[in-house]
């Protein structure tokens, strides 16, 4: 699996991950061409102020993933932004305060550019979020939950996943793909675990395209003098997650429905499709249902 390759080709550079991983399992750039990345992030996993948990994020291939970390960079250095952390942003906060210059027109104007970037580069978005009290109601039987996620992130995070492997059958995508998350994320132990079962059973390999699940920082992180470079795909993949999560939140928990937030109009009105989607109470049902009766393959 990837998360497991201990020796680089050639000496870290951030941003550069995924090459250096294909280095290191021997892969020369002919081997790049039709491989695919997918960069996935979490949002409403911290705390109890809120019901709901998405995680989302984007796919395409390493070339496009290299022009878009390009154009990414520049943003960040223009707007003298240290990481692009959705939440931090909307609610002026960190880096972000208005002490620092940040106002809402500059607020909506960088997320727009931000998100134009996203849409010049990425194939498809995914996103898929869950209301936390649903899911403990519906979801009791252990057998069940060990296979969907005792976590709401591993739920989603696996629900992205198999959204991938429809994606990769219907349009007749048949190499393997990389699958990237955030370091950190509260539930990642059990997704890795979860996931590396599908190794030994080549047939599920087979059905998600699966190459390995690796886990990486947003930002530089240096720890005991060791530097480690964070993934600005990543960054990128926080943004979807918090717009699938405001989504929810708004539409789908509390006694008032909010309309849908204009910065996800705009996500949704960019150059490639986004597959969105949720589980409540009734669909959960069904989904408790049918894995009990055999009906779905989960690892």
């Amino acid at each position: 699996m990837l998360a497991e390759v201990g020796l680089w080709a050639r000496p870290a550079q951030a941003g550069d991950v995924f090459t250096q991983t294909c280095l290191a399992l021997g892969l020369g750039h002919e081997s790049l061409v039709v491989m695919l990345e997918a960069y996935f992030d979490e949002s409403g996993t911290h705390g109890d102020r809120s019901d709901a948990v998405s995680v989302g994020g984007f796919l395409a291939s390493r070339e496009q993933w290299e022009a878009f970390s390009l154009e990414w960079k520049a943003l960040l250095e223009r707007e003298s932004i240290k990481v692009f952390h959705r939440v931090d942003l909307e609610c002026f906060q960190k880096e972000f305060k208005r002490e620092n210059g940040w106002d809402e027109a500059r607020r909506d104007r960088v997320v727009n550019e931000a998100q134009t970037i996203i849409g010049k580069h990425v194939q498809i978005g995914f996103v898929h979020s869950v209301i936390k009290s649903h899911y403990d109601e519906v979801i009791t039987d252990d057998s069940v939950r060990r296979r969907l996620g005792r976590h709401y992130y591993t739920f989603c995070a696996q629900a992205c996943m198999r959204k991938i492997a429809v994606w990769a059958a219907f349009s007749s995508h048949n190499e393997a793909i990389s699958y990237f998350f955030e370091d950190g994320a509260r539930g990642s132990g059990e997704l890795y675990q979860l996931m590396s079962r599908i190794t030994k059973r080549k047939a599920v390999k087979a059905v998600f395209r699966y190459r390995g699940l690796s886990f990486f920082p947003k930002y530089d992180e240096t720890v005991d003098g060791v530097l480690f470079p964070g993934v600005v795909q990543l960054q990128s993949a926080d943004l979807l997650a918090y717009e699938g999560f405001k989504l929810m939140e708004n539409r789908f928990t509390g006694s008032v429905r909010r309309p849908i937030r204009k910065s996800m109009l705009h996500l949704l009105g960019l150059p490639f499709p986004i597959e969105s989607n949720y589980h409540e109470r009734e669909g959960l049902i069904e989904l408790d249902r049918r894995v009990k009766n055999g009906e779905l393959t989960y690892p």
